[in-house]
C-alpha cells in the first residue's frame, strides 16, 4: 500500500527527465515485485538487489554511488511527494545556485493530526545552519555531496538524518527552500521511527549525538552557530520517549551522555546559566514534549540525587508532590536519578 503509492508519486513527476534508483533491502515481503512491476513499465527506473537488509543508510549510499543526474533526493517508501515537488525545487536550486533546497513537510502524526513544518522552511532560507534533520525532503547538487564525500552514517539507525544534514549544512554553500512544495511524511508506529524508542534506538541516538558534536569541534564555527548544532545534540538525548519497562536504565544512560557530551563543548568552561543553547524545544516537536511528560508522570521512582543539575543550562523545580526538570522553561521530564 504505501510502497505502491510512494513509487506512483514519483514515477507520475511533471518533470520527467528522472533518474529513478530503487534499492531493495533484502525485503522479505512483497515490495520487491512490486519494484519490478514499475521498473518493467519505465526504462527511468534502475532497480538494486541487496542480498540481505543492511538498513536505511546503506540503502541510501547505495543510491548516492549509482546516481549520476545533477541534483540527488531521497524518498522513503512509507512517505510520498506532491507530483511537482521535484520541478519546484529543481528550479528554485538552479534560480539560486544553492546546493541545498528544501521542501515543506507534512508530517502525519501517530496520532492522526497533520503538521506543517512552515517555521522550517522559513529559518532554513535565512541560514543554512537550520537544516538540521529531515534528510529526504529536500534535494542535494550530487556534486557537492561527491566532493565532501558526503554519506549517511552506517551503524547509526536512529538519528542518522540529522548527522547528515548537519554535516551537510555546514559543508554547503547555502540553502533555499519552497513554502508550497511537500514531501509528505507518514509516521507509522511499525516503522523505524516508533512512539517510544527501544534501548538500540537510544544507544544510537547518543552514537549520532556524539559523532556531531566530534564533527562541530572540528570546525571553526561562530559562538552562536556552535550552540544551535551543539542544542541540536543534546535535544537528542534530553527529549527521549521510552517505553516503561527500560525506563530508568535509559533515561539514565541518556543523562550520562548529555553530560558527557557536554563536557566535550568548546565552551563549556565560559557558559553562563542561561546563555548556553537556543530553545529549540520551544518549537520543534511540542507533542513529543507532552506525550514524554505523560509517560513519566505516572512513574513513583524515589530520587535522591539528580544527574541533570551538573549541567548548568538545565534548571530543577521542586513541584509540590514530584520533581520537574525543565529545560528553557518547558517541562521535559519527571524524574531524577540515584547515583
Amino acid at each position: 500500500e504505501y510502497l505502491d503509492r510512494c513509487i506512483q508519486s514519483v514515477v507520475n513527476q511533471t518533470y520527467k527527465n528522472l533518474e529513478i534508483i530503487l534499492v531493495d533491502d533484502g525485503s522479505k515481503d512483497k515490495s520487491l515485485s512490486v519494484i519490478k512491476k514499475y521498473a518493467q513499465k519505465d526504462n527511468r527506473i534502475t532497480l538494486i538487489e541487496l542480498p540481505q537488509n543492511q538498513g536505511v543508510s546503506n540503502a541510501r549510499n547505495t543510491g548516492i554511488d549509482t546516481a549520476s543526474g545533477e541534483y540527488i533526493s531521497f524518498v522513503d517508501p512509507d512517505d510520498y511527494v506532491d507530483l511537482d515537488y521535484f520541478e519546484k525545487l529543481y528550479k528554485q536550486a538552479i534560480q539560486t545556485g544553492a546546493d541545498i533546497c528544501v521542501s515543506n513537510i507534512k508530517e502525519y502524526m501517530y496520532n492522526g493530526k497533520i503538521r506543517k513544518h512552515n517555521a522550517y522552511v522559513r529559518r532554513v532560507r535565512q541560514s543554512k545552519h537550520h537544516f538540521t534533520h529531515i534528510q529526504c525532503a529536500a534535494i542535494y547538487k550530487r556534486d557537492f555531496i561527491n566532493k565532501n564525500n558526503l554519506r549517511v552514517p552506517v551503524g547509526i539507525t536512529n538519528g542518522e538524518d540529522t548527522l547528515f544534514c548537519i554535516k551537510c549544512a555546514i559543508l554547503c554553500n547555502y540553502t533555499t527552500g519552497l513554502a508550497k512544495s511537500y514531501y509528505h511524511y507518514i509516521r507509522r508506529t511499525d516503522s523505524a521511527e516508533r512512539p517510544f524508542y527501544t534501548e538500540k534506538q537510544v544507544n544510537s541516538r547518543i552514537a549520532s549525538a556524539r559523532a556531531i558534536v566530534d564533527f562541530i569541534n572540528c570546525n571553526d564555527l561562530p559562538y552562536e552557530v556552535y550552540k544551535l548544532y551543539f542544542n541540536r545534540a543534546l535535544n537528542m538525548l534530553l527529549v527521549t520517549n521510552i517505553t516503561k519497562t527500560t525506563l530508568v536504565h535509559l533515561h539514565k544512560t541518556s543523562a550520562e551522555a548529555a553530560l558527557e557530551i557536554y563536557k566535550k563543548s568548546k565552551y563549556a568552561h565560559i557558559v553562563k546559566h542561561d546563555d548556553i543553547f537556543y530553545p529549540y524545544l520551544q518549537c520543534d516537536d511540542p507533542d513529543g514534549l507532552s506525550r514524554c511528560a505523560r509517560q513519566l508522570a505516572i512513574q513513583p521512582y524515589k530520587i535522591k540525587v539528580n544527574l541533570f543539575k551538573k549541567i548548568p543550562f538545565i534548571t530543577v523545580k521542586l513541584a509540590p508532590k514530584r520533581k520537574q526538570i525543565r529545560i528553557f522553561g518547558i517541562t521535559v521530564f519527571y524524574i531524577e536519578y540515584e547515583i
